[in-house]
């Protein structure tokens, strides 16, 4: 018993020991800053196929609507023309809208103005899509969530009318032999007292056939009144269905074009942080008139020495990059002013300045117009505190 408790304190122990240090590696993984093209990246992707999908989607459920109406004409000359035309037509409406959807937001993107043929077309054929749309989704899913039901309830109401007439069959021709004999007698003799009896056996079997007919009036309108209330309550829940499914087309439609707009505006921030990347990150220094955009969150380095770290200074003015559609802002950074860093100018010859790196911060001598750190260790350690990884140096390097 002695020896299974030492295995299982040892496993229990070297558990704990693996659960401790894995909050580590898992801390690290989960802060560890992205880019703004790996954070958005799936909602790009999504977007993309989301577009693709439903210009699929939008061309089938059009040639489904205009098929239930070709097929209610009953005549396969016009059946095939109206089938022919819609083809056309709705293939024509999807590639014009993605064309023009094509212009008109990557125009956007850029912040330039849009060509007034490729808006006017993308918003023609985005309307007429999305009535359409919108349409055929609600005659389709009425049609096929109560044609069923419809054909169900007809053979139920002939099936109930059969039976009550072969009910009241039986009853009738009783009573219909018993008139007609009743009428030959009258017919066929002169005798007053079979006379009188036939004829009151004639109007018994009138009363008698009057009141089962009109039993059997009653019986099959009470069916028939069944079937109404069940056909009014399927179309009535055909309907509820169709306008959801008329409600979602909307949404996809209008969900259709946030993804074009999502798509080519992901492109531009995307090249927006590949100029910001080449400019290095951090410089504040504008390329192509773009802002250059840092992160606002740095990854500490667990490997960095201990310096005698004085009282940081805010030595810059940072953008924090958004999670989103935006990638930081597209307003310029404004240069920060001597003020705001903190550095000393001097009108001497040379200038004292303070080191930009936060576990530094010593005074030196600065040798050009834009050096911001006193030695290049600390420029070092500065980019791998910005980076959030170590950089490793090849020995020739050293």
């Amino acid at each position: 018993m002695k020896f299974f408790d030492i295995i299982r304190k040892s496993s229990n122990a070297a558990l704990n020991a693996v659960r401790n240090t894995a909050i580590y590696d898992f801390a690290e993984e989960k802060l560890t800053p992205q880019t703004y093209a790996e954070t958005a990246r799936p909602l790009f992707l999504l977007s993309k196929h989301f577009s693709n999908l439903y210009h699929f989607m939008s061309f089938s459920v059009s040639f489904l609507g205009i098929f239930l109406i070709a097929e209610s004409l009953k005549n396969w000359i016009y059946f095939i023309i109206l089938i022919v035309l819609g083809l056309v037509l709705f293939a024509v409406i999807e590639i014009a809208k993605s064309n023009t959807s094509h212009h008109v937001f990557s125009s956007i993107a850029r912040k330039e103005k849009s060509n007034s043929l490729f808006l006017a077309i993308l918003i023609i054929t985005t309307l007429f899509s999305f009535f359409l749309s919108v349409y055929s989704a609600n005659k389709a899913v009425y049609f096929y969530s109560t044609n069923d039901k419809f054909s169900e309830n007809v053979s139920m109401l002939q099936t109930n009318v059969d039976s009550i007439n072969n009910q009241f069959s039986t009853q009738i021709s009783s009573i219909e032999t018993s008139l007609q004999t009743s009428q030959n007698t009258l017919e066929n003799t002169n005798n007053k007292w079979l006379r009188i009896a036939a004829n009151k056996d004639i109007e018994t079997s009138q009363k008698a056939l009057t009141d089962v007919l009109a039993a059997k009036k009653k019986a099959i309108a009470e069916v028939e009144e069944k079937h109404k209330e069940s056909t009014t309550s399927t179309s009535s829940d055909g309907q509820d269905v169709a306008k959801i499914a008329a409600f979602v087309f909307g949404v996809f439609e209008l969900l259709n074009i946030v993804a074009y707009y999502f798509y080519y505006l992901y492109l531009s921030n995307c090249l927006l942080e590949k100029n910001g990347v080449l400019a290095g990150v951090g410089t504040n220094t504008p390329v192509n008139n773009q802002p250059v955009i840092t992160p606002s969150f740095t990854m500490p380095s667990f490997t960095t020495p201990n310096y005698t770290t004085p009282a940081p200074t805010n030595h810059t003015t940072t953008t924090s990059r958004k999670i989103g559609f935006e990638y930081g802002s597209n307003s310029p950074v404004n240069t920060p002013t001597p003020s705001q860093t903190g550095r000393t100018t001097y009108s001497s010859s040379f200038k004292i300045d303070t080191c930009e790196f936060s576990h530094c911060g010593k005074k030196y001598d600065r040798k050009a117009h834009n050096q911001r750190f006193c030695s290049k260790e600390c420029r070092i350690r500065n980019w791998e505190l910005e980076k959030g990884i170590k950089l490793n140096f090849s020995k020739k390097s050293k």
